[in-house]
């Protein structure tokens, strides 16, 4: 299974993907795991064929949004599964 977050915040990258990789170390599964800090680079990604089962989306990203990546994404595949992120905290 292969995984994209894509975040414009390094600190919360990291604690995404630690999170996610304790869920599936959890249930004894695996998965691969890709990090993004803008919304174009996922989408150029996946639009030259890296395949995403799950985005873990951001909705406010430098240059194009998360919003806007995800729906480029879902016109080209209607099945993938885009969980749209955000962080409401203070640093």
């Amino acid at each position: 299974m292969t995984i994209a977050i894509c975040d414009d915040s390094a600190i919360d990258c990291i604690l995404s993907k630690f999170l996610i990789n304790e869920y599936f170390k959890k249930r004894k599964m695996t998965c691969s795991i890709i990090t993004y800090e803008t919304g174009a680079k996922p989408l150029s990604d996946f639009e030259n064929g890296t395949v995403f089962d799950i985005v873990f989306m951001d909705i406010e990203l430098p240059g194009m949004s998360g919003m806007e990546a995800a729906e480029k994404m879902r016109q080209s595949n209607p099945d993938i599964i885009l969980i749209f992120i955000t962080n409401l905290a203070q640093y």
